[in-house]
């Protein structure tokens, strides 16, 4: 059985910078992009991914997925 890839740690170089994605992206490279959009105030993520977003990304909701339930 495979482990579970939500509870292992990140990899290393998880997080780039924006320049080396914007290269990956031109080379074609396989690409996971997240997008998860929060701002207090402002629940609506999913509207603004819908707006406009990188080539591929796919929004994650971060109360509904990301987040443990309120105790």
């Amino acid at each position: 059985m495979a482990p579970d890839p939500r509870s292992a740690p990140a990899p290393e170089g998880a997080f780039v910078p924006v320049r080396a994605v914007h290269e990956a992206l031109l080379a074609g490279e396989p690409l996971l992009l997240l997008d998860v959009r929060w701002r207090l105030g402002d629940a609506d993520g999913r509207a603004h991914h819908r707006a406009g977003h990188l080539p591929g990304a796919v929004y994650v909701d971060l109360d509904a997925e990301l987040s443990a339930p309120p105790s």
